[in-house]
């Protein structure tokens, strides 16, 4: 058989699949776009917690520790309007839990001591979650 006609014959039953599908109100996701939306949301949350843990390292015993969740909120913006809504505010997550533990005294502790960073930090989870939230795609 002619590879035009085979081809023909797959679009017209994919066609098919996609009335039927359609005709009962049930919009049906394969298993590999599944699967590819959860390697996108992986992305997006490794490259949330990466910004962060190297914001976390520049910024280390600098006097403008403070700039470096305001630089993250605009990763986590990003992130959120590429990767999604959800993606987004775990990003958010992932970001304060490393800056409160790698960045702001006492070192390796979620507790924050300062309440400069502490003001920071609320600041950050404000503006990520509200701005994931708004901006971010479904």
């Amino acid at each position: 058989m002619h590879p035009l006609l085979k081809s023909a014959e797959r679009h017209a039953s994919a066609r098919h699949t996609i009335k039927h599908n359609m005709g009962t109100g049930i919009a049906r996701e394969s298993r590999q776009q599944k699967r590819l939306r959860l390697v996108n949301a992986a992305i997006g949350f490794t490259a949330c917690g990466a910004a962060a843990a190297l914001l976390a390292i520049l910024f280390w015993n600098s006097r403008f520790y403070i700039l470096a969740t305001v630089i993250f909120t605009l990763v986590v913006v990003a992130v959120a309007m590429h990767f999604g809504r959800a993606v987004g505010i775990l990003g958010t997550l992932l970001g304060a839990a490393i800056f409160a533990i790698w960045l702001y005294p006492p070192l390796g502790s979620l507790r924050v001591n300062s309440q400069q960073a502490r003001g920071s930090l609320n600041a950050l989870l404000l503006g990520g979650l509200v701005l994931s939230y708004l901006l971010g795609e479904v």
